[in-house]
């Protein structure tokens, strides 16, 4: 079990996120063809399940599977994979992006 890591700066923070997004994007888009597993994505780039879903959030827009599975269709289609997103959150982050089935009603 990972435990989640401290920063000692928000830019230490933010740079780790950055740095993981681009990792776990590249070693998704390299296993499309295959089934993928969050416990296999989250040993492999040795990060937790709430890092997993924050860098989502912040980066991707959306959440691990929905990305995966967008992915796998793009590839289907024969269209250009990778969609990341620079941090465009200010250093105070406002509310988490939550998705609209998981929001409380």
């Amino acid at each position: 079990m990972m435990v989640e890591r401290v920063f000692s700066s928000l830019e230490e923070k933010k740079a780790f996120d950055k740095r993981k997004a681009k990792e776990i994007s590249v070693w998704v888009c390299a296993r499309l063809g295959g089934h993928i597993e969050i416990t296999h994505l989250l040993e492999a780039n040795e990060i937790t399940h709430f890092e997993l879903v924050r860098i989502f959030e912040i980066h991707f827009k959306t959440t691990p599977i929905q990305w995966i599975r967008k992915q796998k269709a793009l590839l289907a289609q024969g269209m250009p994979l990778y969609e990341f997103v620079e941090d465009l959150q200010p250093d105070k982050t406002p509310e988490p992006y939550i998705p609209i089935n998981l929001r409380k009603k």
